[in-house]
């Protein structure tokens, strides 16, 4: 196989005079070298315990084995090789090298020849192999080296050989078996010497890779931080299981091949782009990582050997070093634009291989997660020559795959020469992917292969995969229950029908006011109709809606639908100025309201008509009870007209109205009424605020179905035992709530779930709370935004399947009936089964747009690529389809979220803080609480010399902001955290603990004081606090370690490396040594 392009022109930074590689005078103390360093710091972090370093070999030997000259040809490599005697030890925190002047193994021997079956010879093999797999080095005691040999049969044996990462690399292994070759042989033929002695040794490389690089580093780290800026360092890949602190590193394998006619093909490609085979293997494996991740910008890294200088050649020990790729996959770009930007990043990465991996990471991301890779999670690596062959004379050996315990990283592809067909070893950690998820990557990958070799003019965009799902396929049944609404219908003539059908039946009942049968309600809505036609009220009208819970509003609701106006909830509770806000910007015709609420809605010219007003009510009352119909409306009223203007927030801080028809409200009532079915006696809860949409399924779905709407008055809202009471007393069959009320109502001693129809929506649906709901009723989780109506997707819920996906979210399940949901990238390529990308709602339920918002609306409601003259919404939400076509939901794209059912834009409460004049900047992210419930928290940064209250802040807020957008808590910092490309880091906000931002806190105990000194001490700064994070003042693996060591000292305890990155701030690492001090003390009571 062919090698990497590399320029001739290596060379180690700008210096003029580099240090000379050679066996000179050593220091006493000897250094690591990077690559060593690196190791060294994982296996700290792995507690000594770590095994993913252990690089296993074994070979199936045919024919006579001299067991003494065997082991003394292991001996005389390690002899020969300093690496392999070689220590490393910890000194005030930094690792040194401890070369033991001579050392020796013992080979280990094993004799299994009794066990006369093969299978159970073969099953003590493999066992011993998982054994080597598995048994940690120790470090600091050595030796570096393990060897065995099994002995099967008479002329048949395995021999094994077990060395640490940290003293040899893939390189070092062919050579390994080249002098063992030589050496066994001249040792069992009585010759001695027969190679000359080593130039070199490791320890000469280390001292001058250290002396090198001293004065060159800046430049190549230079180059890293402009070709790195940006950058996405987490490739977030679909898992099977999810990342975590805790997640292992269990090594799994999957082999596969490039065919004969696929490498011509590509060998034929290369030529036509200039390109090794290499940087094509590349530029398919990155278009396959941007499927699988919906990214169009990702790292890969690829090992290089880091041996230009050919005295390195005879060298046994680790020199390898990661160079990270970044690779941009754009859609729209041709595939030989690709292969050549491809070839012309491996170049310029190529130049600066010198510069170790361990610095770059350092440099860019020094805060480390521990689980996972820091910059590069993945690796792909072509290996240009074949493993060197054991070949001892008079034998036979044929090479046995033992793989790994272990992995490191995420993924590895590994692409072999293997006579003229290569060998791709997928190697996964099974602790993250099931093998069948990376069996679906390798077939893909294939494809992509063969895609390439044909298209090498097409998009990028427009190379097939599998099939990709049609995301989220619109539900396939119909329940017995569900309405058939014609097209040309408007909600008013729904209603009609209902009325025509059951007009003593009980439309609506509220407590202390009895109820209210259809007839009655058709009657009086009939009479307010007229009278707003009578004030010239019609179509593509607003009337605003400013009432308190009542059957007057239900009729006043129903009334303006009727005119053939559209209605504008205007909730009494929300503050005067976004009241004011809306009423200026939808500028209704007029408000129905009450004389208590005028003083809510401000100044407004707008004309208010008071239904309590005696006035009005007798004028009303002199209306016809019949219905209004086109000729007596001001004009035709058509499916396609506004029914209602609801508003959400608004990213740009300003709410937006978002206007729906009456062809997609029915829609929504079309698909929700043929997904879940609702029996004859259906009776909904109706507690929500008109101002959110999903009223609109408590109000009018029941209506319009014929069943019952139960009321619930403003001060019940939130109070669980009343609306258990409520539920109770009226027979509620059907209640809609959000997450965070469900919670509250399950908690509530009244609860009683036997029987009845939960629907949960709004907001991410808990799995603790989903499995409780579905236990005893029929449960549903929604998912849609207002510009979709109300809901787009439901799915059923069961304990089953939710026990079978522990660690993945709820699914939303399939789109309704008139509706599509599609998960699609960034160019609007579809993704594929268990991918993330954007979710895309189609269909006739997709509301009309923004109201006076033309560009707002042209960017979110775009042309579908997938219909005719049909439209679709951007939803901004992430979300993936499953294997077996159910969605899930997997966050907000941008900063927008649901809390307590409510949509909030984070821009919305920055842009409102930054209004206030004692603040210099603020940022708004979203937390889990110790009930997972979502909530906001601002961080503000206050202007110089003003002081910042929260409570103040609070209660600023409240004056222009609903409540539920209230942030839960408000922290003054002195600063907010930037990301390299000063963007603030809403990421390790998002991670922060309250109390451990970057604001100044004096240390509060005698061991905060201590920490805060040594932090000083370490990192070489001044005026630590205890609120200070360890990695935000520029600290690093390394540097932890020494930190660790002075710990040790002063405390007399023993920390583990993963103790920094799991508590970086003062004060919490301070509650980490107090905890490990009393557990001693414990200990040493027993």
């Amino acid at each position: 196989m062919d090698k990497l392009t590399r320029p001739s022109n290596y060379s180690v930074g700008s210096v003029a005079t580099k240090p000379v590689l050679g066996a000179g005078a050593r220091p006493t103390t000897i250094p690591l070298s990077y690559a060593q360093q690196g190791i060294w710091l994982l296996e700290r972090i792995a507690g000594g315990q770590g095994t993913a370093f252990n690089q296993v070999t074994a070979w199936r030997i045919r024919g006579p084995v001299n067991i003494g000259a065997l082991e003394k040809a292991v001996n005389a490599i390690v002899g020969r090789h300093e690496v392999l005697r070689t220590t490393f030890v910890a000194r005030d925190g930094i690792p040194r090298q401890v070369i033991s002047p001579e050392a020796s193994i013992q080979l280990g021997l094993a004799d299994i020849r009794g066990n006369a079956a093969p299978e159970s010879q073969w099953s003590l093999v493999q066992a011993a192999l998982r054994e080597e797999c598995e048994t940690p080095f120790d470090l600091e005691h050595g030796p570096m080296i393990r060897a065995r040999l099994l002995r099967l049969e008479e002329g048949d044996s395995v021999f094994v050989k077990t060395v640490h990462h940290i003293a040899s690399d893939a390189w070092s292994q062919g050579l390994f078996n080249k002098e063992l070759t030589v050496l066994y042989d001249a040792t069992g033929a009585g010759r001695l010497g027969p190679l000359y002695p080593a130039p070199l040794q490791y320890a000469d490389f280390a001292l001058w890779q250290r002396a090198s690089l001293e004065s060159g580093m800046q430049s190549g780290l230079d180059y890293w931080r402009r070709e790195l800026a940006g950058s996405q360092t987490r490739l977030e890949l679909s898992t099977d299981r999810p990342h975590s602190s805790r997640c292992g590193h269990s090594a799994g394998e999957y082999r596969t091949t490039i065919t004969s006619e696929q490498l011509s093909a590509l060998g034929e490609l290369g030529r036509q782009c200039r390109s090794t085979l290499f940087m094509t293997l590349l530029t398919a494996f990155g278009i396959l990582l941007s499927r699988y991740s919906g990214l169009d910008d990702l790292l890969v890294g690829t090992p290089v050997a880091n041996r230009d200088d050919s005295r390195l050649h005879t060298l046994l020990g680790c020199f390898v070093n990661t160079i990270p790729l970044r690779l941009r996959v754009k859609p729209r770009e041709k595939v030989r634009d690709m292969i050549a930007a491809v070839r012309r990043t491996v170049v310029d990465a190529m130049t600066y291989r010198w510069v170790p991996f361990e610095c770059v990471v350092d440099d860019l991301v020094p805060r480390r997660d521990l689980g996972r890779p820091p910059l590069v999670q993945v690796i792909f690596v072509t290996h240009s020559v074949p493993w060197s062959q054991l070949a001892l004379p008079f034998t036979q050996s044929s090479y046995i795959s033992c793989g790994a315990a272990r992995i490191y990283h995420d993924i590895e592809i590994h692409v072999w020469e293997h006579h003229n067909a290569p060998l791709v070893i997928w190697r996964f950690n099974r602790d993250l992917f099931d093998v069948s998820r990376i069996e679906r990557m390798a077939r893909d990958y294939s494809l992509l292969l063969d895609e390439l070799v044909v298209g090498l003019d097409r998009a990028i965009g427009e190379l097939q995969l599998r099939d990709v799902p049609a995301a989220g396929p619109r539900s396939s049944h119909m329940t017995s229950h569900c309405m058939l609404i014609p097209q040309s219908s408007t909600l008013p003539s729904v209603l009609e029908t209902v009325v025509t059908a059951r007009p003593d039946a009980t439309a609506a009942m509220q407590h202390q006011a009895g109820g209210l049968t259809y007839g009655s309600l058709n009657d009086r809505a009939n009479q307010l109709a007229h009278y707003l036609i009578s004030k010239g009220i019609g179509a593509e009208q607003a009337v605003g809606l400013a009432m308190p819970t009542s059957f007057d509003l239900l009729i006043a609701m129903t009334a303006i639908l009727k005119a053939g106006a559209a209605y504008l909830p205007l909730d009494p509770d929300h503050p005067t100025a976004r009241l004011s806000f809306m009423i200026a910007d939808a500028a209704p015709t007029a408000i129905l309201t009450t004389r208590d609420v005028v003083p809510r809605l401000g100044t407004t010219s707008t004309p208010l008509i008071l239904l309590d007003d005696p006035d009005v009510v007798d004028l009303v009352a002199r209306m016809t009870q019949v219905a209004p119909n086109d000729h007596d409306r001001v004009a035709t009223l058509m499916p396609s007209h506004t029914a209602y203007i609801i508003y959400t927030s608004g990213s740009t801080g300003r709410p937006k109205g978002v206007v729906v028809s009456h062809a997609s409200a029915l829609t929504f009532i079309q698909g929700i009424s043929s997904t879940v079915s609702h029996e004859k006696q259906y009776r909904q809860l109706a507690h929500t605020t008109i101002s959110f949409d999903i009223s609109f399924l408590e109000l009018m779905v029941p209506l319009c179905m014929g069943a019952t709407v139960i009321m619930v008055l403003r001060s019940d809202r939130n109070a669980p035992d009343r609306l258990w009471q409520i539920v109770h007393e009226a027979a509620v069959t059907t209640v809609q709530a959000t997450p965070t009320l469900w919670k509250a109502l399950i908690a509530s001693r009244d609860a009683q779930l036997d029987g009845m129809r939960v629907l949960s929506g709004g907001e991410t649906l808990p799995m603790s709370t989903a499995t409780v709901l579905c236990e005893a009723a029929e449960a549903w989780n929604l998912y849609g935004p207002t510009e979709a109506t109300v809901w787009a997707a439901a799915h059923r819920l069961s304990e089953p399947e939710l026990s079978n996906h522990l660690g993945r979210g709820v699914p939303i399940g399939r789109a309704l009936e008139g509706y599509d949901v599609f998960v699609l990238s960034d160019s609007l390529v579809g993704a594929l089964f268990d991918v993330p990308g954007e979710l895309y709602i189609a269909g006739i339920g997709v509301a009309r747009g923004y109201l006076n918002r033309p560009g707002l609306t042209a960017e979110r409601f775009v042309p579908n690529p997938f219909g005719q003259g049909d439209r679709m919404y951007r939803t901004g939400d992430r979300g993936r389809v499953r294997t077996d076509g159910v969605l899930e939901y997997l966050g907000r794209v941008d900063n927008q979220i649901k809390v307590r059912g409510g949509r909030v834009e984070l821009g919305e409460i920055e842009e409102c803080l930054l209004a206030m004049p004692d603040i210099a900047e603020a940022a708004a992210v979203v937390k889990d609480d110790r009930q997972d419930a979502a909530s906001v928290t601002a961080y503000v940064v206050p202007k110089q010399d003003r002081v910042v209250s929260p409570s103040v802040v609070r209660r600023y807020l409240r004056t222009i902001l609903p409540e539920y957008m209230v942030p839960a808590s408000i922290v003054t910092v002195s600063a907010l955290p930037r990301t390299t490309n000063n963007k603030v880091d809403r990421l390790m906000l998002s991670d922060m603990q309250l109390g451990e931002s970057v604001e100044e806190r004096s240390p509060k105990t005698a061991l905060e004081l201590i920490l805060c000194q040594l932090y000083s001490e370490v990192l070489g700064i001044d005026n630590v606090s205890a609120g200070d994070d360890f990695f935000a003042l520029g600290g690093n693996s390394l540097v932890a370690t020494r930190l660790l060591s002075r710990i040790r000292a002063e405390c007399n305890v023993d920390l583990p490396v993963a103790t920094i990155f799991e508590s970086p701030a003062v004060f919490e690492l301070a509650e980490r040594v107090m905890s490990d001090v009393e557990q001693d003390d414990d200990t040493g009571d027993t």
